[in-house]
């Protein structure tokens, strides 16, 4: 049964793999627990370089883990029962805001499962708190946005001199004035989805899990009453890979995550695309789609406009596009709270 385990027990745990033969990851675990060990604060750091070699595959990482299999999951729940603060007991830690759903080949069958020296093992408690903290944070960025876009929609005036922050944010990315009410609505979707429980399906033992972030594939789930009342048909289903719990500060998300989430919401709750780049010329990159359904999406996903220069310059050249585009959501959210921070 794991217990705690103590900077000591760990390092002499590793004796089993002699110094010069063990890997980076392994090595800057050692060095983050020799860190905390002097510095509580420093908590954050060897979970970042745990998770980075609990996650890795490349050799000799693999049969490290098998080596210090006891160690591992002793550190795994020191980690796990620990915060900057009060003890964390891991019944505590509970999926907060969304379901947590495990993958199966029989209800995903588009992806295969990863070999067995690949696997890893459920969600941590440390883990779960850093998705609960993201779900928390995006669905903030979305009522944020969606309350600026009420604000720019009062106003509607998008040649003010000057410009309020907001308005200059709406006018950048989605550019025509036409369209705010329509980017309102979507923001109100979005701001339902995160709201209305969305379904986390963990893929991190799945071959398309094993290098994403987090995706959602496009749904409308968007109803409209003839009131103009706006509901759901359903939650957003999510996928969360192994890049999602690779680096960072478990204790906080970064705007970029939350920037992300939105973005791939928007696929799942009001079906956004994804669309082409804009060359700094005005150009298209590829010709985006102009089939009913899929309109504005780039026929090749490794190239859409997905940076907050391309989504610029695509509201600038089309805003059409840009309202269906999901990065120009994600960006618009983002652009939000990092104003709301300074």
């Amino acid at each position: 049964m794991p217990k705690n385990i103590t900077f000591q027990d760990w390092k002499n745990a590793t004796n089993a793999v002699p110094f010069f033969k063990q890997s980076a990851q392994l090595k800057a675990v050692t060095d983050a627990f020799s860190l905390y060990n002097v510095n509580p604060m420093k908590l954050s750091a060897l979970r970042t370089a745990f998770n980075a070699w609990d996650t890795a595959t490349t050799p000799p990482v693999p049969a490290e883990r098998t080596t210090l299999a006891t160690a591992r999951e002793d550190l795994r729940f020191t980690l796990g029962h620990t915060s900057g603060g009060p003890t964390i007991h891991a019944t505590q830690v509970q999926p907060a805001g969304w379901t947590l759903k495990a993958w199966t080949h029989s209800a995903y069958p588009w992806t295969a499962p990863v070999t067995p020296p690949q696997k890893l093992p459920d969600l941590t408690p440390s883990q779960i708190a850093r998705v609960n903290e993201a779900m928390r944070r995006a669905k903030n960025g979305a009522e944020v946005a969606r309350d600026a876009m009420l604000e720019v929609k009062r106003r509607n005036n998008l040649n003010a001199v000057p410009l309020p922050p907001t308005d200059a944010a709406y006018k950048e990315l989605f550019r025509a004035p036409a369209h705010i009410q329509t980017v309102l609505d979507r923001f109100t979707v979005l701001q339902l989805a995160f709201s209305r429980n969305p379904t986390v399906v963990d893929v991190r033992n799945t071959a398309y899990g094993m290098d994403c972030y987090a995706a959602c594939f496009r749904r409308d789930l968007t109803v409209k009453s003839a009131q103009g009342v706006l509901t759901l048909s359903g939650a957003v289903e999510v996928f969360l890979g192994r890049d999602f719990f690779l680096g960072g500060d478990y204790e906080a998300s970064t705007n970029a995550t939350v920037g992300t989430l939105v973005h791939e919401f928007a696929h799942g709750s009001f079906s956004a695309v994804d669309a082409p780049i804009v060359l700094p010329n005005g150009n298209w990159e590829l010709t985006p789609s102009t089939t009913p359904g899929s309109l504005w999406e780039t026929p090749d996903n490794s190239k859409q406009s997905s940076t907050p220069e391309l989504d610029r310059r695509l509201a600038n050249k089309e805003p059409r596009a840009a309202i269906v585009n999901a990065d120009n959501y994600g960006e618009f959210a983002k652009t939000l709270i990092t104003q709301a921070q300074k």
